[in-house]
Protein backbone atom coordinates (compact mmCIF):
# COMPACT_ATOMS: atom_id res chain seq x y z
CA UNK A 1 0.00 0.00 0.00
CA UNK A 2 1.33 3.41 -0.99
CA UNK A 3 0.27 6.26 1.26
CA UNK A 4 -0.35 9.59 -0.46
CA UNK A 5 -0.04 8.16 -3.96
CA UNK A 6 -0.48 10.51 -6.89
CA UNK A 7 -3.86 10.30 -8.55
CA UNK A 8 -5.84 9.89 -5.33
CA UNK A 9 -9.49 10.52 -6.28
CA UNK A 10 -10.95 13.79 -5.03
CA UNK A 11 -14.58 14.74 -4.55
CA UNK A 12 -15.69 17.29 -7.12
CA UNK A 13 -16.72 20.75 -5.90
CA UNK A 14 -20.46 21.45 -5.99
CA UNK A 15 -21.67 23.60 -8.90
CA UNK A 16 -22.20 26.77 -6.87
CA UNK A 17 -21.00 30.27 -7.91
CA UNK A 18 -20.27 31.09 -4.25
CA UNK A 19 -17.56 28.39 -4.16
CA UNK A 20 -14.28 29.24 -5.86
CA UNK A 21 -10.99 27.39 -6.10
CA UNK A 22 -7.70 28.71 -4.74
CA UNK A 23 -6.51 29.28 -8.32
CA UNK A 24 -9.62 31.35 -9.14
CA UNK A 25 -9.04 33.40 -5.98
CA UNK A 26 -5.39 34.20 -6.67
CA UNK A 27 -5.96 34.83 -10.39
CA UNK A 28 -8.19 37.77 -9.42
CA UNK A 29 -5.71 39.18 -6.89
CA UNK A 30 -3.35 42.08 -7.56
CA UNK A 31 -0.10 42.87 -5.75
CA UNK A 32 -0.31 45.93 -3.49
CA UNK A 33 1.46 49.11 -4.60
CA UNK A 34 3.66 48.80 -1.51
CA UNK A 35 4.00 45.94 0.98
CA UNK A 36 3.64 46.91 4.67
CA UNK A 37 6.75 47.01 6.84
CA UNK A 38 6.89 43.95 9.13
CA UNK A 39 9.06 43.55 12.21
CA UNK A 40 10.03 40.40 14.10
CA UNK A 41 7.61 41.37 16.91
CA UNK A 42 4.53 41.66 14.67
CA UNK A 43 1.90 38.93 14.96
CA UNK A 44 2.10 36.41 12.12
CA UNK A 45 -0.61 34.00 13.31
CA UNK A 46 -3.23 33.94 16.06
CA UNK A 47 -4.76 30.58 16.99
CA UNK A 48 -7.67 30.00 19.36
CA UNK A 49 -8.90 26.78 20.91
CA UNK A 50 -11.82 25.95 23.16
CA UNK A 51 -12.56 22.88 25.22
CA UNK A 52 -15.98 21.82 26.43
CA UNK A 53 -17.45 24.45 28.77
CA UNK A 54 -14.14 26.27 29.24
CA UNK A 55 -12.87 29.65 28.22
CA UNK A 56 -11.11 30.03 24.88
CA UNK A 57 -7.33 29.98 24.96
CA UNK A 58 -5.19 31.70 22.37
CA UNK A 59 -1.63 31.83 21.18
CA UNK A 60 -0.03 34.55 19.10
CA UNK A 61 3.03 33.68 17.05
CA UNK A 62 5.30 36.48 15.88
CA UNK A 63 7.33 36.69 12.70
CA UNK A 64 10.42 36.29 14.86
CA UNK A 65 9.38 32.88 16.20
Amino acid sequence: MTIGAAGTPQTALPDNPAIITHKQFIDGAAKPAQWPAISADDVAHAAYKTLHHRLAKGAMLSHGN
